[in-house]
């Protein structure tokens, strides 16, 4: 079976960012209409793991020009964990411009990832706009994970008729902590301010297979993976968590000299500290 990255894309219990790159003469990618989008895709994805950010924008034209959803998702998972803060800056005009839930789902999920305070306003701009589309019912899981220290009250999902409340209730969270650290422009996971190292300690306690671990565990690899590039393929085996080879891969990594260059509150692509 081919797992490369026009095959397998970017699974989080799967290959990752660790899935091979799939040759320019594939006989199937040389079919594709798309194919010239999935091999420029590829070709920023390597530059960004060399730490080039330059062309990471490229991704957002690439998004408008595909017709291919697997591609769309692609580029989006990309930006969210790459993406600049002037990237993002046109996603969120973009967003604001869009009529169509489905970009404004996925757009939503590379917000989710990069975890900035700042992008609360615009998740709730969409979730108001494309209440009641399929799209969009995830987005107060994600506002929880970004804001709350556990699951609680922003997950659940208003109804109609209490949107307004859910978004006041949403908004005192944001004032709350954007007074707390003094500025909306802070990357947080859980209310607390992001952090690779802490990341890796928190994963470390969230290896056991509740609905919140389970739920977690993709999101966390995720965002270690990216972070780091330190390849966490093994943390899954037949899309099973393997619990005791994701302690070993965490504990290694915490244990060596290589964590202690990782700053708080600072985002990594592979090892690169993504420009501002």
């Amino acid at each position: 079976m081919n797992s490369s990255f026009y095959w397998k894309s970017l699974s989080w219990s799967g290959s990752g960012y660790f899935a091979p790159s799939t040759p320019a003469d594939d006989p199937d990618l040389k079919k594709d209409p798309n194919g010239t989008f999935w091999l420029e895709t590829q070709l920023i994805l390597s530059q960004v793991r060399g730490g080039d950010f330059s062309r990471i924008d490229r991704l957002l034209g690439i998004y408008d020009e595909t017709s291919s959803d697997l591609l769309r998702w692609s580029c989006v998972q990309i930006i969210g964990d790459a993406g600049t803060t002037s990237c993002f800056k046109r996603v969120a005009q973009e967003l604001d411009d869009a009529l169509d839930p489905d970009k404004a789902g996925k757009f939503c999920n590379a917000f989710e990832a990069w975890g900035s305070l700042s992008a609360v306003p615009a998740l709730l701009q969409s979730y108001e706009r494309y209440f009641g589309f399929q799209d969009i019912e995830g987005l107060p899981l994600k506002l929880s994970t970004l804001l709350e220290m556990e699951w609680g009250p922003l997950m659940e999902r208003p109804t109609e008729d209490g949107l307004l409340v859910y978004e006041d209730r949403v908004m005192e969270w944001y004032e709350m902590l954007k007074q707390k650290f003094g500025t909306e422009k802070v990357i947080l996971l859980h209310g607390e301010r992001f952090g690779v190292v802490s990341l890796a300690r928190r994963m470390l306690r969230c290896l056991g297979d509740s609905y919140f671990e389970k739920t977690m565990q993709p999101f966390y690899r995720r965002r270690f993976e990216a972070s780091t590039g330190i390849d966490c393929s093994g943390f899954y085996k037949d899309r099973n968590f393997q619990p005791l080879t994701a302690a070993a891969i965490l504990e290694g990594f915490l244990e060596s000299p290589e964590a202690a260059r990782y700053e708080e509150g600072v985002r990594y692509f592979f090892g690169h500290r993504i420009p501002e």
